[in-house]
């Protein structure tokens, strides 16, 4: 019975981050769209649970919406995902250990930044291999910086309300 609610609270989570990247994605104004919900997910998982599961999390999560969002090319949203979710619990676990607002703000900026430059790479890879020049995204700097912006700052306000709440509990 504790396995079934624990699978049941893993699909709940599942659902409902890939509910609230619909939500996001389509009906905030502009500049809010530009959330990056698996960042949120992943760094405020690691820092309330300090588990390794969110990148199974993420693995699936990503799979989702690599079915519901296809891209250029397949596999990017799966591959930058699971392994930015990995680096993030790695440097959470061995680096950055504590779980104060600087530490979540740090783990945010590098899991965005390693989500972005896996992705980059990866699509250049596929590129090279399949030889289709049309594939290679430019790389537009001031989408980067505004969704890392945007990402950080309701990471700033989520942070303050859960870290506080951990704090007196």
């Amino acid at each position: 019975m504790n396995l079934f609610f624990s699978i049941g609270k893993s699909v709940l989570f599942l659902l409902s981050i890939l509910l609230l990247s619909l939500v996001v994605g389509y009906l905030l104004p502009a500049p809010l769209t530009s959330i990056h919900i698996g960042t949120l997910s992943i760094t405020m998982y690691i820092l309330i649970k300090e588990k390794g599961h969110i990148v199974w999390y993420m693995l699936f999560f990503y799979f989702c919406q690599e079915l519901l969002f296809p891209g250029e090319i397949y596999g990017t949203l799966i591959f930058a995902g699971t392994w930015s979710a990995l680096i993030a619990y790695w440097s959470h676990r061995f680096i950055l250990t504590n779980r104060s607002m600087y530490t979540g703000l740090l783990l945010g900026i590098l899991t965005i930044t390693s989500y972005r430059c896996i992705a980059f790479l990866y699509q250049g890879v596929i590129t090279v291999f399949t030889s289709n020049e049309s594939m290679i995204p430019p790389i537009s700097w001031y989408v980067f910086v505004l969704e890392g912006a945007v990402t950080e700052a309701i990471l700033f306000v989520l942070l303050i309300l859960f870290l506080k709440k951990k704090e007196h509990a």
